[in-house]
């Protein structure tokens, strides 16, 4: 399970010029190309659980309709997510009835610090440095 790299050194005269590009290739290995993948399936799902918190904040501000389907759907569906939040700090009521809903905001700020550590962790220990290529140009007169 090792990198792979490719150098590539090619010399041009042009017009009196001579000018020289050295491409380096790194080819990651297979642990690096799964971490990687690995880290892209967490971002995904924890972008969907801050949506998910987000759209209930969102409706708990503008007092949507505890009642309707779609709204009783997210209130459900976030709730467990939402939880262990509860309590840290009130969430203040509006005269119209809408709810600042503190822990939502918590909740997300909270999930993703949490998992940007734990990927850049994975990253430290098993991913390498992520370069791909380095193109290196150098042109000089040779008159």
């Amino acid at each position: 399970m090792s990198s792979e790299i490719k150098e590539k050194i090619r010399v041009d005269d042009v017009g009196g010029y001579r000018r020289g590009q050295r491409v380096v290739e790194y080819n990651p290995s297979l642990l690096q190309v799964l971490v990687s993948r690995v880290t892209q399936l967490v971002w995904l799902a924890v972008g969907m659980v801050d949506l998910l918190i987000v759209s209930r904040f969102v409706l708990m501000l503008l007092n949507a309709n505890a009642t309707n389907s779609f709204v009783d759907f997210i209130y459900d569906t976030s709730s467990p997510f939402v939880s262990p939040f509860k309590g840290i700090l009130e969430s203040p009521v509006f005269d119209n009835g809408a709810i600042l809903d503190v822990p939502s905001l918590i909740a997300i700020v909270v999930y993703t610090l949490v998992v940007g550590l734990v990927i850049e962790l994975l990253w430290i220990l098993f991913a390498g440095t992520g370069r791909t290529r380095r193109v290196t140009t150098i042109e000089r007169n040779d008159y």
